[in-house]
Parts: structure tokens; sequence; C-alpha cells
């Protein structure tokens, strides 16, 4: 044959008469062409042991024909080439396993001794680092390291070495034994070991990140294992926003840390390596005390902060009562106490405790006079004395009233006028106090008594009660209804005064002070702690100045501050020595004192033994210890050890105990504690104390802090269900997920944290009950917010449109928003007049005062007068109308808060009155803002807010106004400001803003001069809505997940205070972003982005939004009318003025730079609307496509079907409840209950059209796992913007109709629906024995569902999309990648499990239905590798040559599967191969150049086929063709284009080659024509949208050989780099060197006639230089300006030399 005949453009495209003889070609091919392969294959073999032997080789064609007959042999020699390579490809699969077992047997054993260790080098060595690499990440706590990290690199390395060894192995086990095989003929030693060579590296190359991959999969199962451990220990659980008291709160915190564990073990583990099972020990021990020391710290450290809260922002208090819980439970834990004694032992403390307090004179006093009164009928025999003090009881008691009263000032018992119910001759006992208003009680006929309500004698006391008071003394523990109050005791947060004569704890107890006052044991405790605290605060100039240089040293506490200033240095030794210091009638000077600090211990000795022998016993019992201290300043321990041993120190030992210092009286001894027993309320709150005090408080479940943190969480989780509704049934709770034994969710989480990567969509597994849920949950809060925020829109929309077409209407509400912002006061509609609205002030103050609201009005602008606007009255309808609307959507809203916020325990009313609430300022149009935050003080929460303006000085000044009682973060403070941002972005706001409440008190919130544009105003509510349906749906997911959102965000703060200890001070914000795996969770399950966490891909889209806001400013300055929809300035003005904001535009140009239109992201706007586009003409409108969803489904179904079935087999934890289908019995299905693919296909196919298809289908909508094409690009680009149509245009509905009508024509819209059907009802029916058996909920089998179908179709999220699809360049990039990149990332997934099987599955199925040619890679190794690199290959034979050769049906099937070439198919069927391939579509995976983004690839395509159809009517084309050419190549739609080429009856490329046509075209049949072949198989594969199989096999073959061409002229290029080098200076090679060069020559795939002029060529240019043989040339321009230049001269080289 000749060579033209094997040209593979020519053998691809040789369907000539195909149907007739496939069946018999087919059979040939399976019979002979098999047989004969056999043959050949083993004939290579003996052959090979013969030449070895030197016996008789066997001639292959003879013995086929021996063997199989001489049709078989003729067979076989038509077919020669091609069948000695399938023998060879086909037999050579057992000598290369031969050689790989032999290598691994040589390696195993101890007979080839030290050679058998070196070759064992490479396996030893990765798997030495593999283990380092678990060492490394048990140590790390489970972190897997990066791919760069030491271990991990050597492991790589080492792997691809062992890989690559074996690849010898096999390439010479193959080589060994069949080197005599005729595909070897033409074969040089040098050509063996190039592929020997070749082979060997291919194999390392490929091999050693594929074993990379598995390596990390062991390390994977490690950090699952690790993490299991690790929970245990660092978890400390903050059951904060539950509704709880704060001490019941603490008290829970402080059990969590108690029963942290305080030993640990290493952790075995097991693994499979190359097929063997290893274990090793991990050292999990140590990182796991770490994370328990860290959990501990940093569980105190907000433990601390709690109590702060429990103490009401007294920190003092707070950390008093800490510190005090503290040394309790260290003082346990040192006498041996077990963590449950030490938690029983506080339980009495702290739960049901509301509120620690100062002691309150007062209400001490109030305590002390209450009473209650007796409710039981006294005995007849009780005397009147008895009746009268036996009426009242200072204690509640069962028998006494709930209601505690007390006695007005100087009244006594005896005083009370009481008389009989009998006596008084009324009908009832109201009747009877109206008609004896002076009597204070009746005696009631069953003996009882009631009081008179209006009794000036018995008064009622304020009291709560469920409350129970009772103070603790915090140096003992000490409980007592009774206080003997110190200053420390009494002082109020932010309340201490003091001067040179006074000291105050409140505004109610000021002490005075006199200079010198000798300390006196009769003094109250009060008053001697008070001069201890005044004389705290006195530095030593007033001390020297009060004193006037003479010291009583009686009066011990300036004694006290005195030795502290010497003590500090603060007071000079000339300044002491004029102090005199007096001792009763004697004198001191500062030098009779040689040690100071002793004499002062002295004197406080010396002062108890006085006082205590002086003490008058008639004035009572001697005080006790605590009195005692506090005379002294002193510890309890050091007054009892100083009388203990006679005021002498005993064996001149210091005593126990200590002398504090002055500021000490400022700190509290003793507290109230408030406990609220609310939720028992059978109990008396006496009786309730009891037993909570005692191991009795287990017996009543009320009292127990695990009944009261269960009801807590349930109540929390129905306010969360009945604010969401029916939609609560989207929301799997983390709770449901439990296992026996877990407390939270949080304890499953792990160090690889959730949601997507950078590269992989989020792909939680159906055992990583975590992530499933936290991926499930923010797929159902992107659900259901999308949906809410429509709501929100669509009944918006009719007042938004009547406001549209009025600039004075939109003016009006600008103004009027900007003065709503100002106002510090909220807002409300006035009752009478729907026209006014006006401030909640005045309606509270009519409904307090019984006036009416314009009454109020009055008052609050008169009276008060302090200049705020309390009314604002609005002029038009459509302004009102629209506020009404938006306050009751936002009002709804609000209602739905507060009862979350309730739930959470934190109180808020309701609102009452219909507020309106206007917008913040939308900060999308001030490019300059910063973060502001609360200053952070103990015990109180912060709260985070923004700041904005239009420019960095605007923004400076705000900031300074705000003064010192904020945080603020700038952008340029980049750690803190992208750490608040993420608070900002995703804080659970269940406080009400704080930040922003003080900012619009100040003005800081509201817009320098308020903007009038519709466009702008509408946008701001429209977001506003946006956002706070966001708010309320991830608020009400955070309250009914509480525990695990607070345990994730323990993780987050610890794993974040210890990295930020290892990246401190590395400066930039690249470098010291931290990648938080426990944020990534609340993250995920709340739908926020994780964007950020990738600065580059950040940092790019931000660089792009603002260069396209640039550029949409620029445009619509340059394009736009800026008056355009605006009313004048000076109208605007006054519209200003009457709501009091004055006017605040000076010129026309100012107020036209106000109302700049919306800042438009032109970029992001035409990448939507551009990608809405392609989606809808190259998918929806293309017939192939709804093919392609069809047949393609089961693919990767198929495979997630094996994969689940081997997680089932293999690893149980990973199958999640999957796994328990080995356990349910289900009829007709023995062993593992996993029915067949094909079965589950076809009841899913069955249930489509069966009767439930209503049902399943409303189902799978909800839960996302249906969805059309046009809701999967909205999700797609959600993150792009949020701009609704509020009022679309007649024709884009027409349009968006037609479109819906062409998908359904398609078959697009039935494609989509039936196989996302399809697949979620595969899951459903295989859990559906378990929801049946009661082992899985419906919402656990929807998470699953959603998961097996973002595995089979893909995860269009938007937040859990690849990072690199997000924002807008990531928009741009990820058109027709979804599928291709979550196929992808699948089969890392499997590879990286070690999943062979599943592995297989997907091969076969991707291979079956889509040929080789859709296997991933398998284009670039047969094209760059078989056809390219393999040496004695200069005709680049491939599988695309050698498979068809053998048989073209069977061959086209193999390389493009059943889809496009079933042998039964004709040569003109549709080419669907193309559409199966998936394969990155760039060799960077993603597209890095412009041109290469989809929009705008099509976009130059769709220009190019316009212009160039204009062109070549122009130029005298016929307008038709043109068309015709135009829609050919318009790029845009596949069908379109298949029309054109049926018309036009031909087909091109691009540049307007033929490619094929119909030669009727040129004579009278051309319409009959068209009609037949627009009918035929070719006509309608060209109608769906693809190409017939014969052209785009042609195509390919041709863009294949371009390819092979460019290879050999680089081959060409360099060999003749190696003779121009041999050749400079005309030095002459010898016959072997050019002999060499031309074998060379055409094994690069050269010709052999045209190597002569190609030595010519080279010797030239290796002795002349190019530019003299460019002026050398005769006759052409070029040639002759170039002369021209050079003056004639040529330069100097190895022809042309200076003479």
């Amino acid at each position: 044959m000749s060579d033209f005949e094997f040209h593979p453009v020519v053998l691809a495209t040789d369907t000539t008469d195909l149907q007739a003889g496939t069946v018999t070609r087919v059979t040939d091919a399976l019979g002979k062409g098999l047989t004969s392969a056999a043959i050949s294959g083993a004939l290579s073999i003996y052959n090979t042991f013969q030449d070895y032997t030197g016996g008789q080789q066997a001639d292959y064609e003879e013995t086929v024909r021996r063997f199989g007959g001489n049709e078989m042999g003729d067979y076989y020699a038509e077919n020669k080439e091609a069948i000695d390579m399938v023998g060879f490809v086909g037999t050579s699969l057992i000598p290369g396993s031969i050689g790989v077992r032999g290598l691994q047997f040589a390696r195993a054993g101890t007979v080839l001794g030290n050679f058998g260790k070196a070759l064992n080098l490479t396996a030893s060595r990765k798997n030495e680092y593999l283990r380092k690499a678990l060492q490394e990440t048990a140590e790390g706590g489970g972190a897997i390291k990066s791919i760069l990290s030491r271990n991990r690199l050597g492991q790589l390395a080492w792997e691809s070495a062992d890989q690559a060894m074996l690849g010898t192995a096999s390439e010479l086990g193959v080589l060994a034994p069949m080197n005599d095989s005729p595909i070897f003929d033409d074969y040089t030693i040098k050509d063996l070991a190039w592929n020997v060579g070749l082979g060997t590296a291919l194999s390392g190359a490929i091999g050693g990140p594929l074993g990379s991959l598995a390596a990390r999969g062991i390390l994977k199962s490690a950090e699952r294992e690790i993490n299991a451990q690790m929970r245990l220990a660092d978890i400390v659980f903050n059951p904060e926003k539950l509704g709880m008291t704060k001490g019941t709160e603490a008290l829970v915190m402080a059990e969590s840390i108690a029963r942290l564990p305080e030993t640990f073990t290493n952790l075995p583990f097991r693994y499979k390596v190359d097929g063997k099972m290893q274990e090793i020990e991990l050292n999990t021990a140590e990182a796991m005390a770490g994370a328990r020391m860290s959990a501990e710290k940093l569980g105190k450290d907000q433990l601390a902060l709690k109590f702060n809260e429990l103490a009401q922002g007294d920190a003092v208090r707070g950390q008093a009562v800490f510190d005090f819980v503290q040394r309790a439970t260290v003082a346990a834990r040192e006498a041996g106490r077990s963590p449950t004694d030490i938690i029983e032992l506080l339980n009495g403390y702290l739960n049901n405790v509301k509120a620690v307090r100062a002691i309150d004179l007062e209400r001490m006093e109030l305590d002390a006079r209450k009473f209650y009164v007796r409710t039981k009928p006294f005995g007849k025999e009780a005397t009147p004395f008895e009746r009268v003090t036996g009426l009242f009881s200072p204690k509640r008691t069962r028998e006494t009233t709930k209601q505690p009263y007390m006695l007005a000032d100087d009244v006594v018992p005896t005083d009370l006028q009481i008389e009989a119910f009998e006596a008084l001759n009324a009908k009832s006992i109201k009747e009877a106090f109206r008609l004896n208003p002076e009597l204070d009680m009746i005696q009631k006929i069953d003996g009882t008594y009631a009081i008179n309500p209006y009794s000036a004698r018995i008064k009622r006391v304020r009291e709560n009660p469920v409350e129970y008071r009772m103070f603790v003394d915090l140096e003992h523990g000490g409980l007592s209804t009774e206080a003997v109050p110190r200053f420390g005791d009494i002082l109020r947060r932010d309340k201490l005064r003091f001067s040179d004569d006074s000291i105050e704890a409140n505004s109610k107890n000021r002490f005075k002070q006199v200079p010198s006052r000798a300390s006196q044991l009769a003094d109250s405790p009060l008053e001697s702690s008070a001069r201890f605290a005044w004389a705290s605060q006195l530095n030593s100039s007033a001390v020297r100045r009060i004193i006037k240089d003479v010291l009583d040293t009686a009066d011990l506490p300036m004694l006290t501050r005195l030795n502290e200033l010497i003590a500090t240095k603060e007071i000079s030794e000339d300044s002491l020595r004029k102090i005199t210091f007096k001792e009763g009638n004697k004198t001191r000077t500062f030098d009779d004192i040689p040690n100071f600090n002793a004499y002062v211990e002295q004197r406080k000795v010396d002062w108890l033994a006085e006082q205590l022998n002086a003490w008058d016993s008639t004035k009572g019992s001697v005080p006790d210890a605590r009195i005692l201290a506090t005379h002294v300043n002193a510890t309890q321990e050091w007054v009892e050890d100083v009388i203990a041993s006679g005021f002498k120190p005993a064996n001149n030992k210091p005593f126990a105990g200590r002398l504090l210092p002055s500021d000490a009286a400022l700190a509290p001894t003793t507290v109230e504690f408030v406990w609220d027993f609310g939720a028992v309320p059978k109990m008396l709150p006496e009786e309730a104390y009891k037993m909570n005090m005692g191991p009795s408080h287990l017996a009543t479940q009320e009292l127990t802090r695990e009944y009261q943190l269960r009801i807590r969480k349930d109540v929390n989780s129905r306010a969360a269900d009945i604010v969401l509704g029916a939609d609560a049934a989207m929301f799997l709770a983390a709770d449901d997920l439990l296992h026996e034994g877990e407390s939270s969710l949080a304890r499953a989480a792990s160090t690889e944290g959730a949601g997507a990567t950078a590269l992989g969509a989020a792909n939680a597994g159906y055992g990583e009950r975590l992530r499933l849920w936290a991926q499930d949950t923010g797929k159902n809060i992107a659900l259901l917010t999308q949906r809410l925020r429509d709501e929100a829109v669509e009944t918006l929309a009719p007042a938004i449109n009547k406001l549209r077409e009025s600039p004075q209407a939109s003016a009006e509400l600008g103004i009027l928003t900007n003065a709503l912002r100002k106002s510090p006061y909220r807002f409300t509609f006035h009752p009478d007049d729907p026209m006014t609205l006006v401030s909640t002030e005045a309606t509270r103050l009519a409904r307090n005062q019984g006036t009416t609201v314009d009454e109020a009005l009055e008052y609050l602008a008169d009276v008060l007068g302090d200049g705020t606007q309390h009314s604002f009255k609005i002029t038009d309808s459509g302004v009102q109308e629209f506020l009404l609307t938006h306050s009751r959507i936002n009002a709804a809203r609000q209602e739905k808060m507060t009862v979350l916020y309730n739930a959470a325990g934190l109180t808020r009313k309701p609102a009452g009155d219909l507020l309106v609430y206007v917008p913040p300022i939308n900060t999308v149009k001030y490019p300059y803002h910063a973060f502001v935050r609360t200053k952070q003080k103990l015990g109180l929460a912060s709260d985070t807010g923004m700041i904005v303006a239009r420019n960095e000085e605007q923004l400076r000044k705000i900031a300074e106004g705000l003064g010192n009682d904020f945080d603020i973060f700038y952008k340029a403070d980049t750690d803190a400001y992208f750490r608040i941002k993420g608070e900002y972005d995703y804080q659970m706001s269940l406080n009400e803003s704080r930040v922003n409440s003080e900012l619009s008190r100040r003005g800081a919130l509201a817009e320098i001069a308020p903007e009038t544009r519709f466009e702008n105003i509408a946008e701001d509510y429209l977001q506003f809505h946006a956002k706070s349906v966001e708010k309320f749906v991830r608020t009400a997911v955070q309250v009914k997940n509480r525990q695990t959102f607070s345990e994730l965000k323990f993780l987050s703060d610890q794993y974040r205070k210890v990295s930020e200890s290892v990246v401190r001070g590395i400066g930039s914000r690249f470098k010291s972003k931290i990648a938080d795996p426990f944020d990534d969770f609340i993250k995920t399950s709340l739908n926020i982005s994780k964007q950020q966490e990738f600065p580059l891909l950040d940092s790019l889209n931000e660089f792009v939004d603002k260069v396209s806001i640039q550029a949409g400013e620029a445009l619509s300055k340059a394009f736009g009318d800026a008056r355009k929809g605006l009313i004048s300035w000076e109208e605007a003005n006054k519209v200003s003025d009457s709501f009091g904001l004055g006017k605040p535009y000076r010129n026309e140009e100012l107020y036209l730079a106000v109302n700049e239109t919306y800042p438009r992201n032109i970029l992001r706007e035409g990448l939507q609307k551009a990608n809405l586009a392609l989606a809808n003409m190259v998918l929806r409108l293309d017939f192939a496509n709804s093919l392609i969803n069809i047949i393609s489904t089961p693919i990767m179904l198929g495979t997630e079907l094996s994969s689940i079935k081997q997680l089932i087999r293999n690893d149980s934890v990973l199958a999640g409840k999957l796994r328990e289908l080995t356990t349910v019995a289900v009829p007709g299905r023995e062993g593992l209950r996993v029915p067949s693919t094909t079965k589950l296909i076809a009841n899913g196919i069955n249930n489509y059209f069966g009767a439930e298809k209503a049902t399943l289908i409303a189902r799978y909508k909800e839960i996302g796992a249906i969805k059309d094409v046009s809701q999967l690009y909205h999700e797609v680009l959600d993150d792009l913007s949020f701009r609704p149509a509020i009022s679309p245009k007649a024709w884009l509905d027409k349009i968006n109709a037609g479109v819906e009508r062409g998908a359904k024509f398609t078959g697009n819209v039935l494609s989509e629906e039936v196989t996302r059907f399809v697949s979620a009802d595969v899951m459903r029916q295989l859990s559906q024995p378990l929801v049946d058996a009661g082992k899985m909920t419906i919402k656990e089998q929807n998470a699953y569902i959603s998961t097996f179908v973002n595995r089979v179709q893909g995860n269009y999220v938007t937040s859990q999309r690849p990072i690199i699809f997000q924002g807008t360049t990531g928009a741009a990039i990820s058109l027709f990648q979804t599928y291709a990149f979550n196929v992808l990332q699948q089969l890392h997934r499997h590879i990286q499990a070690g999943d062979k099987r599943t592995l297989a599955v997907f091969a076969g199925l991707q291979g079956t239905i889509f040929g080789l040619n859709g296997l991933p890679f398998f284009d670039a190794v047969n094209t760059y590798l078989i056809g390219g690199a393999m040496a004695g290959n200069p005709q680049h034979k491939d599988a695309y040559s050698v498979l068809p050769s053998f048989n073209k049906e069977l061959g086209d099937w193999m390389l493009y599967g059943t889809a496009s070439a079933l042998p039964l198919f004709a040569g003109d069927s549709p080419a669907l191969f193309t559409r199966g391939d998936i394969n990155p579509r760039h060799l960077t995976i993603v597209p890095v150049s412009p041109l290469d983004v989809p929009a705008v690839s099509a976009g130059i395509k769709l220009v190019d086929a316009v212009v160039g159809m204009g062109k070549d009517i122009v130029q005298g084309v016929d307008a038709s063709d043109a068309l015709l050419k135009g829609l050919e190549h318009q790029g845009w739609n596949r069908p379109l284009a298949g029309m054109a080429q049926l018309l036009a009856g031909q087909s091109t490329t691009s540049k307007g080659s033929l490619i094929s046509a119909a030669n009727e075209m040129q004579n009278a049949s051309w319409l009959g024509a068209l009609a037949e072949r627009t009918f035929s198989v070719e006509g309608v594969s060209r109608l769906m949208g693809a190409r017939p199989m014969d052209e785009a096999v042609a195509l390919n073959a041709i863009y294949r050989q371009k390819t092979y061409d460019a290879m050999d002229r680089a081959r060409i290029e360099r060999l003749g780099e190696i003779v121009k080098t041999k050749l400079r200076g005309d030095e002459v090679p010898t016959d072997e060197e050019l002999e060499d060069f031309m074998l060379r020559y055409t094994r690069s795939g050269g010709r052999v006639e045209n190597f002569n002029r190609a030595m010519q060529q080279w010797s030239r240019d290796a002795s002349v230089s190019v530019v003299n043989q460019m002026a050398a040339k005769m006759g052409t321009p070029y040639a002759e300006k170039l002369r021209s230049i050079m003056g004639g001269e040529m330069l100097e080289d190895y022809r042309y030399t200076e003479e």
C-alpha cells in the first residue's frame, strides 16, 4: 500500500459502505483478528526465546495459517501491522506484571542480599517518609501538612522513584521476552533504550503523584481518627445565648473545663501500603495534652468574662467571684476530689444564679424590716397577743403570703387596726375596706387575713417571687442572710469618687475623712475599710498635705499607705525625715525605724492586742476574725494566727496569711448572690435554694443544669421552627446527627475543615456528619434566602414602580430617608394621619399621659425643645405607600427576630407600633470605610458596625468625632481588619446594635447630602431587605443549633490563638492569613463564601471590580444624562429644608455629584448577561446537550454507587448511616443490601413517570436537588449582584418565554429535570429502607440526597463552588466547567481513598459511552507520548491509527464510545464524543488569558462572523452565502450553525476552507437534495448541534496531525542546530556523520528526498549571515531596501570577510 493510503486523515474518513459490511467486518475482527493477535503475541515470546538459544524462529503468517487456516492467514496478511500491535499490547501485560512481581520478590527475599536491599531502598524510604508524615500529623493535632512540607515532599520524591523502578521492571519484563516482536523490526538499541527510559520516566511522573495522593488518603484517615481523639480534649462548651441564667452558664462551662481529661495515650493506627497492612503508634498524647492545656486556658479566659456578665458588667466584682471559684476548685482538686465532686461543690453557688451584685445598704435595711403575713388560721386557743405577734413572719413559708410587706416608719404591730369581717357588715372584703379605709387588716371568716392595699401603715415591698438572695463570703465561701459590709462590697462600677476629705462608693454612700484618725475596734468595718480605700488613692504629696508631717501610727490606713509609697519609692527620704510618727504619747522619726515594713506589721499586731484587751464586754461579744481583718486590712488567716500565737510570732516565723495593700479595700470581700428559681414554680425559693445547695438537687430534675440545658435547647429549637414555619422542615438539626454520648456535633469537627477549596466544591461525605450538616444547612440557607428575597421584592414592586415615574416622589423619599437616619429616634405612622411620621417618643408620651399624639408633639416641641424633630409630613402618597409596605415587611421579619432574641435569653419587647426603619447607608457607594467596634471591656460583649465616607479625609473626621468609646479598624490594619470584617459578616446579631444606634445618635450614619435619584434609593431599600432576610435565616439556624456553633467558635478561637502565635511578626497580609478549619464549618453552614481566605484570588477580584466600577462611572459620565430622573437642586433644597435638614446643596455641581448613578460594575453585569445568554444559546437551545445530559448521567451515578458500596464494605465510618443497609432486612435482597445501578436508575425513571411524580418533584425541588438551567445560573451568579428587575420590559418577557419554549422543544428542560430527578431518586430508593426502619429521618435522607446529587451533577451553591469560580473573575472563567471539575474532583477523591474498583467502574462507564477519547488525559498521553515521544515511531502511530486499522467499527467504538460510534451506526451519526471530554480545556486548568474567557471568546467569534459577513457582501459575495457563512461560524448556537451548513450544502473552517460538501448543490435537484439531506442521519446530526461522525473524526485527525507536524518541525529544528554547530566555518562532516544526520532526520519526521535540501540550508545558515542571505536575494523589494540600508556592504561572516 502507498503512503497516501495509510495517511491518518484518509484512514479516519474511510467509511465507505459501512452499513453493508459492518457485521461481517466486526465478526472477522473478533474471530480472525483477535485469534491471530493472540498467536502473534505468543510468537513474540517464542521467537525471542529461540533467538536467545539459537533455535529456529517461527514465521508469523505461516503459523497463523497453520493454526487458523488460510482465511485467517489472509486476514492477518491484510492487517499485519495492526494485528501485531494488538497482539503485542495484549500479551505484554503478562511479562510486564511478571517483571513487577519479580522486583517485589527480590525486595522481599534475602536471596539477593545487599542487592535486594538496594532494590527495596525506594519503597522503604517512601514508607519511612509516610510514617514521618503520619507522626507529624499526629503531633500537629491532626492537621495535615502541605505537600511542600519536608516529609510529604520526601514521600512524593521516593514514591516517584519507586514507581519509576516498578516502571523499569515492567518495561524490562516486556522487552526481555518479547524483543523479537515484529513491531520492533525497525527499532535500534537506542530506540529501545529510549522507550524503556520513557516508560520509566512516565511511571515516575504519573505514579509518583498518584501514590502521593493515595498517601494523602492515608493521612486523611489518620487525621479523622486523630481529630476524634483531639475533640475529647480541646472543646469547652460556652452555653451563651441559650436563655439560661448566667450562673448556670458559668457552671456548665466550668463543668466542661473540669471534665477535660487529665491523662492521654498514643493512638494505634492501621493502614495499607502497597497491599500490605502496616501499624504505627501515633504520638498523639503530647498533642492532646497541649490541646487540653490550650482549651483550659482559653476556657478559663472566657469563663472569667462570663463572671463579669454575671456581675452585670462589674469587672472587679466579677473577677473577685471568679477568683473565689478558682480557689475553691484548686483546693478541691488538691484534696483529691473528682471532677464530679468539684462540680457538685460549685453547683450550689452557681446553678440558677441570676446575678452577683454589690451589697445594697438600703436593701439590707429593707430586708431587716420586711415580713410575710400568715395565711394559716390561728387556732381557738391562740391569745390575742399571739395572734398579733404571730401574724407576721420574717421568712417566707408555705403558711405565709408570697408578697412581702413592711411597716411604715415608727409603726409597730400593735398600732395596726384589725377587725373581723363579720363585724363590718359588708358584702365583700373590698367593700369593707372601702367603707373602713382606716383599717389595715381584716380577719376573714376562715381565719386568714386580708391587707388593705391602701393602708398607710403596711406597705408592699417589691420583690421577685422566684428570686432568693444570700450573701457570700469570698474568702471562705460562707453563705448568710446577713452581712458585714465593707467599702469594696458596696462600691459600684465607675462610681468611685474621692477628694482630700471624702470618698464615695456610690451616689448614696459618701464617707467623710479627717487628716488623722486613730483606728478603733468600735468603728464599723464599713467606716474602717472606707478609710483604707480613701488612703489607697492618695499620692505622696497628698499624704504630706493632709497629715502635715505628723502621722498617728494608730491611723492604720494612713500608716499602710505611707509604707506602700516608701516601697515604691514615690516619697523621698528627705520627706520622710520631716514626718513625726506618734505612738500614743511617744514620738519617733523615720530614722528611728530601721525596717518600716516590719514596723507597720508590728503596729497592727500591737493594735490588735491593745484593742482586744481593752474590749468592753458590755458592748457584746468580741468581733469575729472577719471584722478584725477589716480593721487591720489583712486576711482572716493572718488575724487568726496573730491571736493564736499570743501576738508574737512562734519561733520568729512569719504569721500565716498576709497583710493586704490599702487598695484591697476597693475589692469586694462579700457579694450578694441572686438565684432565680422560676424553673421550679411549685417550690418556694427558700426550699429550692436548700435543695440547690446540697446533693438533693439531683432529685429535682428542674434544678439540675442538665435539665435546664436540655429545656433551653428545646426552647431555642422550637423558636427557630416557629419563625421559619413550614420552611423549618428544610433544615436538619445538628443534634439529629449525634452519636450516643455526644453532646454536640462540633465533636465531629476536623482540621480538614468544610466547604469549598481553591479548585474543589464543597464535597462532604455521607459519614462526615459535621461537614454534611454544614454543607446541607448552607445550601438550604441559600435556597430559603433567595426565595424570601424574591418574595420581598415582589411585594415591594408595585410601590417602587409608582415612585419610578415621579422624580419629585423619589426626591422626597431620599431626603426623608436621610432625615430618619440622622434622627436619634425611631418613627411610626401617626395613628390619625397616615401621611405623617411621628417619633415613638411622642406615641409613648401620649399613651402614658392619656393625651393625643398631637398634644404630645406640642409638649415635646415646646416644653423639652431640644431642637430635634419628632414628626415628618409626607406629601406624596406614593412615598407613604412605599414606606408602609416596606415597614410591614420589615415588621413581620422583626417580630420573628424578637422570638429568636427572647429564646436566646435576650429580652426584647415587641415593637407595638409599626416602626419605619430605613436602611443604613449603602457602603458600596463609599470606597472608604472602617469597621467600628465597642471598646473591649470585661463582661461586656462587643458589637461591630461600620462608618463610611467618600474620601479618606472625610473618613478620618468621622472617626475622630467618635471619641474614645470605640475601636476603629482601617484596611491598613490588615490582621485586625480582616478579623473584624469576619465578625461583621457573620456575627449572630442577637444583640441590638449598640454601635449603629450610637453612631446614628451622633449623626455618623447619615449622608452629608441626601440622594434623590430613584435608582440609588430603590437599590438601598432592596439591598436592605436582601441583607435582612439573610441575617434572619442565619440567626434562626444559629439559634436552633446554638451549642454546635458555640463549640465550633471555641475551637476556632483556640486554633487562631495558637496559629497567630506562630505567624505573628511576618507582616504580610498574604503570609499571615490563617486558614481556620473550624471557622470553615461556621461559614459553610451559614452560606458565607470563603473567598477571603484566599488573598490572591480575593485581591484579584477586588482589583477587577474596582477597575470595572471606575470604567462604569466613566461611561456613565461620558454618555449618561446626569440630570435625568432628578428634580432641580433648588427644589431638592426646599424638600430637604421641609424635613429639617436645611439646604445641603450649595450648587448644581454638588447636587449632581451627590446623585451620581449607583456605581455599576459593568464587567459583572456584562458577564452576568453574557453567561446567561451563552447558557441559553449553547446549552438550553441545543438538542445534543439534552441527549448528553441523559446519556452521561449514568457515568457519575454508577461511579458514586460503586463508591458507596466500597465504603460500606471497607470504611463504615465514611459510609455514614448507609452502613446500616447491611443490617436492614429487605424482602428479596440478600447479603449487601445495595441494588444494582441499572435497577435503581430504571426505578427512578419509572418513578418520574409514575403516580408519585408530582410529590417527589416537589420534594426534590424544595431541597434544591432539581433545578432548571436558569436557576442553576441564577445561583452561580448570585454573588455578582442582587439587582432584581422591578419592572421588566415586555420584550424581555417575550425573550424569556421564547427561550423557555425553545428549551422545552430541544428537550433540555425535560433532560435536566429527568437526570436530576433520577439522581435524587436513586439515593432516596437506596436510603428508604433505613427511613422505613426508623434508622434515618427524612431530613437526614434529604441531606444524603443532596450530597449524592452534588457528586453526580455538581455543586451549584454559590458559596460552595470552587473558590476560583467565585467572584467576578470566577464567574468569567467558570462557564461550562462545573461538570468537568466535578468529575475530576470525584476521581481525586477515589484515588485518594485507594478505591480502585470505583475508578475502574468510572473508566468502564466513561469509556463505554464516550470511548477512550473521553477518559481523563487519554488524548494527551496518546498524542504527546505514544504518537509523539516514543522512539521508532516516525509515522506517529497511535491509538487513533492502530485501532481503526485493526477494525474500523470496533476501533471507532473503542475510541469514541457507544454514544457516537456503535458499530451499527453509520458514519454520519452525531459525534457526541466531543461533548464527553472531561479534560481541562486549558493547560493551566482554567483560562488565564482574557481571550479564553467563554464570554469574551464567544463575543469575538460573533463579532468576527458579523464583520466577515459584511466584508463578504461588500466584496461581491452573494448575500445568502455570506449570511450562511456567518451563521455557521457565529459560535453561539450549534444547531443554528448546523442548519446553515445544511442550507449551504457544505461545512467550512473559520478560515473558509472546505471541510465537506454535497455535490448536488451544483445541479437543479438542489431543493430535493436539501430535503433529503435534512431528514438524513447527517442532517439530523447537524440540526441537533453535532457534526456527523465522519467529519468530526476527520477534523480530529487533522488537528492531531498538525500537532505531530509541529513536533516534527521542532525536532528537525533541534537537529539543524546540532548540524549547524558541526558545520560552523565550512567544516565538512564525515560520511558516518552524514549517515547519522540522515537517520535522525527521517526519524524526526523528515522525508529522505528532502534531506539534501535541508543540509544545504543548514550549511548556508551555518556559514552565511541571515542578513546577508536576505540582502543577496535579487528582485525583492525588501532585499533592495536592506541593501540600501547597508550601503551595499555585507556583514562579515564565514563567506564574506573584510579585505
